[in-house]
């Protein structure tokens, strides 16, 4: 128990910490990070509703990944930042620093519109299987398996590579475009149906939660930079305060039926007291086995898409390595397991356990360290005042893997991977700054 109270003490302590070195700005790598982890580490702690806590190995294998990511994150602000800026023409984003990035708007209405088309199939494919539009129910049923999924590898394949990488990104790219672009009305329209009936085929909330996350998130970010802007902001808001009550109204009724206040507060506790006791069962099971693997299971998200268009067009047969990493990663999601006393949960293993399976100890702090430099690098672009819209939208996407973090290592997750690459090379073309 002493290795969880001092992260707890430790998480506490850097989230203060670094909300007063990183500009006072809320959404910075450590204070979200560490704030996120005190919560699910005080959570774990406290045995309700019967949950196991973990054992005190396990505590401090995720204790050594907080100061791992911490010290990386540190690292990189005091002394690879500044060695970057030196060297000139391979400073980070160099391009990003002499020219706009401006949204292909052609591109991402297209994609959009087969994201539309396959989720208002989807959606009738759910309700006619369901018998309602329930969200509850449409959930329960989802995860059962009782709603079955008959499309083709062809539709498999379009699925995996380009609908659902657009269908994560593209409310970031939006929210990015509607303070740093021109605030296209089409794109946001389409952004925000796409969203709404996804939560409706899914039952997932998640998606529209995070649209208004980036909305808030890219807001502050641009008063930072815009400070004397302030009050048109506040009366270009003014402005669509219909279209955003009419979009939140619908969204709450939605999103809150058939769910009591007991239950919402029993899952929101379950799900963030969870992690360390899933990461401990899903370690002991890879102890168990013996396995490893050697960064592949971390970045699963970039490698498996290589390797599944091999197998699929060229008949490449994926290593073994490659299928078991997938084979775990996926059994963590299928397999529900017993982190406490009359309570079955499948997922929830932490970005802890994806770099234990890589490399055990070893592979957490290397892991920790990394990404913690990585998102130390994405912020400290977003901050500058010549960042681009490509940057912050890359920033979201790292954000996201940061406030997922008690759930899985994002990266090791196909449409997070690929939204990430499609940011970073297709989503945006560069126009000279004048």
């Amino acid at each position: 128990m002493g290795y969880l109270y001092v992260a707890i003490l430790l998480c506490g302590m850097f989230t203060i910490v670094g909300f007063f070195t990183e500009k006072k700005i809320l959404f910075n790598p450590i204070t979200m990070f560490c704030g996120l982890w005190s919560v699910v580490l005080f959570f774990s702690s406290q045995k309700k509703f019967t949950m196991n806590v973990a054992s005190s190995e396990r505590n401090a294998l995720i204790l050594y990944g907080l100061i791992a990511y911490v010290f990386g994150y540190y690292v990189n602000k005091v002394f690879l930042d500044r060695v970057h800026i030196k060297i000139g023409k391979f400073s980070r984003y160099q391009t990003d620093k002499k020219n706009n990035a401006v949204p292909r708007y052609k591109l991402l209405y297209t994609l959009c519109t087969i994201c539309l088309a396959y989720t208002m199939y989807d959606l009738a494919r759910v309700v006619l299987q369901a018998g309602t539009l329930n969200l509850g129910t449409i959930q329960g049923m989802l995860q059962s398996g009782e709603i079955s999924n008959s499309n083709s590898s062809i539709l498999n394949a379009i699925i995996i590579l380009v609908i659902s990488p657009i269908k994560f990104i593209l409310p970031a790219i939006t929210a990015v475009d509607f303070f740093y672009g021109k605030r296209d009305k089409k794109l946001l329209w389409m952004t925000v149906g796409l969203i709404l009936i996804n939560m409706l085929s899914t039952a997932n909330r998640t998606s529209f939660l995070l649209f208004f996350l980036w909305l808030f998130f890219v807001a502050t970010l641009y008063l930072y930079h815009n400070a004397e802007k302030k009050n048109a902001i506040v009366l270009k808001i003014r402005k669509y305060k219909r279209e955003i009550v009419c979009v939140g109204l619908v969204a709450f009724i939605i999103m809150t039926s058939s769910r009591t206040s007991s239950s919402i507060y029993r899952q929101l506790y379950l799900y963030f007291s969870m992690p360390p006791s899933m990461f401990e069962i899903w370690a002991n099971k890879v102890d168990t086995a013996g396995i490893y693997g050697y960064g592949i299971a971390s970045l699963l998200g970039f490698v498996y898409p290589i390797f599944y268009i091999l197998k699929n067009i060229c008949g490449i047969p994926m290593p073994s390595i490659v299928s078991q990493m997938y084979d775990w990663t996926m059994l963590t999601d299928t397999t529900w397991v017993w982190p406490g006393e009359n309570i079955l949960a499948n997922a929830y293993v932490s970005s802890f356990w994806f770099f234990y399976i890589d490399a055990r100890m070893i592979g957490i702090i290397v892991g920790m360290f990394v990404f913690g430099i990585v998102l130390s690098r994405s912020y400290s672009n977003v901050v500058a005042r010549n960042c681009s819209a490509r940057q912050i939208t890359v920033y979201c996407c790292l954000l996201y893997a940061v406030l997922f973090s008690f759930v899985r290592f994002q990266f090791s997750l196909t449409k997070i991977s690929i939204g990430l690459l499609f940011t970073m090379f297709f989503a945006y073309k560069m126009k000279k700054k004048e």
